[in-house]
């Protein structure tokens, strides 16, 4: 998927965004912020698309790239809004085929005294129209930020979260942790001599 977000339009002397994605242009928006949408994912589920904007947005469409629910102002939603960041980075979002759930993970800055980028602690659980059933809170310090992350084969309540450290840039550890809050495996050091960014399940 290729998105384009940086087609204007004057209308009445105001300014609009259109956000273009294939064979669709969304309607556009009046404002005065520079990139409102900001997309930052783009992925398909069961025949629906999905769009992860970086200021809290979601929004879905079908196959067709129609957009999925007829009224608009539905289909925009700020799931992660209680997070109270000043903006999100979305880093991974994984979908449970066992219980029809969202699990957004977001970089960005979550926990008092982190900086940029770093110390987002919470993991956001919702439905799949991206009404919010509940937060897990990660054991991450302001230092620490999650680079990646899987579910756990088989058991989509356990993830794999790949973390960083901005005080040991070289340094990258795994944990396996439960959205029933339990740590499954601690912090373990990757030995590669070097920062990991992504990893697959093999």
């Amino acid at each position: 998927m290729i998105f384009e977000m940086h087609q204007k339009t004057y209308v009445d002397g105001h300014l609009y965004y259109n956000t273009l994605i294939p064979r669709q242009i969304l309607p556009a928006n009046e404002t005065d912020e520079e990139l409102p949408m900001n997309i930052r994912l783009g992925f398909v589920k069961d025949s629906v698309m999905h769009v992860i904007a970086k200021n809290y947005i979601i929004a879905a469409l079908d196959n067709e790239f129609r957009v999925r629910w007829s009224d608009w102002n539905k289909v925009f939603k700020k799931a992660t809004s209680s997070l109270k960041c000043s903006s999100i980075e979305f880093g991974s979002v994984l979908y449970s085929r066992e219980n029809y759930t969202f699990s957004f993970i977001p970089f960005d800055c979550c926990v008092s005294g982190a900086t940029s980028g770093f110390g987002c602690n919470q993991i956001v659980v919702t439905d799949v129209e991206y009404n919010e059933l509940y937060k897990v809170t990660v054991p991450l310090t302001p230092n620490q930020r999650v680079e990646a992350a899987k579910f756990v084969p088989y058991h989509e309540n356990e993830i794999i979260l790949l973390v960083s450290d901005q005080n040991q840039p070289n340094l990258s550890q795994l944990m396996i942790y439960s959205l029933n809050k339990k740590i499954l495996l601690p912090l373990t050091t990757i030995n590669v001599g070097a920062a990991v960014s992504v990893f697959e399940i093999i």
